[in-house]
């Protein structure tokens, strides 16, 4: 009995496994790509209709994204100015899509009304407006050109479109009016950072090119993500979003601080036991600060002592948008100290003039010294030492 039951399970699981096989292989062949065939309701636009049948074909599509695909070439279609054009049915068969499609005739926009207050601002744009026939794709570039503008000059909400449509099968024109409504006009009112973020607003105007009463501009708006990417001690935890009043809006982050700050080192005694047998402070010591204050500050601080009596510090500073204004400011200072022998100093300020993000100009000024401690070790040499008293003076535009 117990040996009968183990065969059936036996049975029944091969079963089941052969069942999602051959599923899966179905499954495969249904998403594998296909060639696409294009047919033509009207036998006259079967020329026409192979040069866009070889376009889709180049994309090797599977079945799930073959109807997203029909939809571009229906707009390609109408681009060229078949307005009428649209795929009718759609055949999956084992080794081909068939597709049917019903193209209708090429218009031209003839007679197209634009008010004279749209001319000049398309003119402006570098359109031409006097054209006696537009080409649809000529047309629809202009159509998204006002658009651009409108959302890049407070309208958010800038709509164009065709009124008063009228197509003729028999000139194959179309006669229309323009219609171009800018909508209510916006300008920001604020802004909004939620989470953990510790950074001034001043700040964040100042990075992001912004300011209070600023016209909408989508242009500008669609960088915000890129430029929040480059702040290297803020992370964006979801998109920002933007939140409309009446005639106002504010954008509202949802940022959350990210470690960029490090303190990392060593320190301990040394014995100089080949020569005096004193005992010094050695170590290695890294320490870099950003945005400590909530202003994207830095403070770089690196000081190591590889050898008794030598020392290599390095000190830099940094604090952009300085009282609230694109410029910034910026120091480095550096000592070497080589035992008892020599040090180098060096010493740089300079004046940032922030352009945007994190790209600046810079007017910098420094000194470099070289200085000998003592010449003792020199007093036997012939020729002259490597190192010698010394000032450099450099400033320069960066």
């Amino acid at each position: 009995m117990k040996g009968s039951i183990k065969n059936t399970l036996a049975f029944f699981i091969l079963a089941i496994g052969l069942l999602i096989s051959n599923c899966s292989s179905m499954y495969a062949a249904n998403m594998s790509s296909r060639p696409i065939k294009f047919y033509a309701l009207n036998p006259s636009d079967a020329t026409l209709l192979k040069v866009y049948e070889k376009k889709i074909n180049h994309l090797k599509l599977d079945s799930l994204s073959v109807i997203t695909n029909l939809k571009k070439v229906e707009n390609e279609f109408r681009s060229d100015g078949y307005l009428t054009a649209t795929f009718d049915s759609v055949r999956f068969l084992k080794d081909e899509i068939n597709v049917y499609w019903s193209v209708g005739n090429c218009y031209s926009f003839a007679s197209i009304n634009i008010s004279k207050e749209d001319k000049s601002l398309l003119n402006n744009l570098g359109y031409k407006t006097d054209k006696s026939v537009f080409r649809p794709a000529y047309f629809s570039r202009m159509m998204n050109a006002l658009v651009t503008w409108g959302c890049d000059n407070g309208y958010p909400f800038a709509l164009a479109k065709l009124r008063n449509v009228n197509l003729s099968d028999t000139s194959k024109n179309l006669k229309a009016d323009l219609f171009f409504d800018k909508g209510k006009s916006f300008t920001l009112d604020s802004i909004v950072i939620k989470g953990n973020c510790k950074l001034n607003q001043n700040y964040f105007y100042n990075y992001l090119d912004i300011q209070e009463g600023d016209l909408f501009n989508e242009g500008k708006i669609n960088k915000w993500t890129f430029r929040l990417k480059e702040i290297p001690f803020v992370s964006e935890v979801r998109p920002f979003e933007l939140e409309y009043n009446e005639n106002s809006y504010h954008p509202v982050f949802y940022l959350q601080n990210k470690k960029a700050s490090m303190l990392n080192g060593i320190v301990g005694f040394q014995s100089d036991n080949a020569n005096t047998g004193k005992v010094y402070l050695t170590g290695d010591v890294k320490v870099k600060l950003m945005n400590v204050f909530g202003h994207a500050e830095l403070i770089d601080f690196n000081w190591n002592n590889p050898q008794p009596r030598t020392q290599d510090l390095k000190i830099k500073f940094n604090y952009p948008y300085l009282f609230n204004f694109p410029f910034g400011v910026e120091g480095d200072f550096s000592l070497f100290k080589k035992d008892t022998l020599w040090f180098e100093v060096n010493r740089q300020i300079g004046i940032q003039y922030l352009v945007n993000g994190n790209n600046a100009i810079k007017v910098f000024a420094g000194k470099k010294t070289n200085s000998l401690i003592s010449v003792d070790a020199y007093k036997n040499q012939t020729s002259l030492p490597d190192v010698a008293d010394m000032q450099l003076l450099n400033y320069g535009i960066g």
